[in-house]
């Protein structure tokens, strides 16, 4: 038998769960939003009363949006477009929909610029991420990857009216009573 040294120690492991997920939105008017910090960290949070809420995420960061938008049938073509926070041609996508194909733009942010960055809950904030512009019946697709918040402490999300202790609520993209509501969770009320 071969001695090889002592034994080494097992590699580190977080315990951070960390996962990548795509949240569904659906435009209940056409406008022009800007989405910050804040509404991201906020995309999902759990009620704990009837008037209180915590956010979910510990951190979270924006990978990419994408936003579909159709006219009505014989209605003037509609537009969608996404603006990142930094300057230039890269960080604006725009597009317009041509007959039956919708219009159609993929967003995503510039390496290290402030739309690529981590966000903690603990520090929420109003930095602008990026804005987006679209019609009424738009689909907004955020893709984010995010960590669940397994620290035992929680941060105060929006103040829901009437929400269920326990339950799990999406919040509208651009914030609570926002006009991008979620699709895939109920909405907080």
């Amino acid at each position: 038998m071969s001695s090889r040294g002592p034994l080494s120690h097992p590699p580190s492991i977080s315990p951070a769960i960390r996962v990548n997920k795509t949240f569904r939105f659906t435009a209940q008017s056409a406008t022009s939003k800007t989405i910050t910090q804040t509404n991201l960290q906020q995309l999902l949070v759990v009620a704990n009363t009837a008037a209180t809420s915590s956010v979910l995420f510990s951190s979270i960061r924006l990978r990419r949006v994408e936003c579909w938008a159709s006219p009505a049938q014989g209605a003037a073509p509609v537009e969608v477009s996404i603006f990142g926070v930094q300057a230039g041609p890269e960080n604006r996508k725009s597009d317009v929909s041509l007959g039956v194909t919708p219009a159609h733009v993929r967003f995503r942010p510039a390496k290290n610029s402030t739309a690529d960055l981590w966000y903690e809950s603990n520090s929420l904030g109003s930095q602008s991420i990026f804005t987006i512009q679209f019609p009424a019946t738009a689909t907004v697709d955020v893709n984010v990857d995010l960590v669940i918040n397994s620290t035992g402490t929680s941060v105060a999300g929006p103040i829901p009216a009437g929400a269920v202790a326990g339950t799990l609520y999406g919040v509208p993209l651009d914030g609570i009573g926002g006009t991008l509501t979620p699709v895939d969770y109920v909405l907080l009320p």
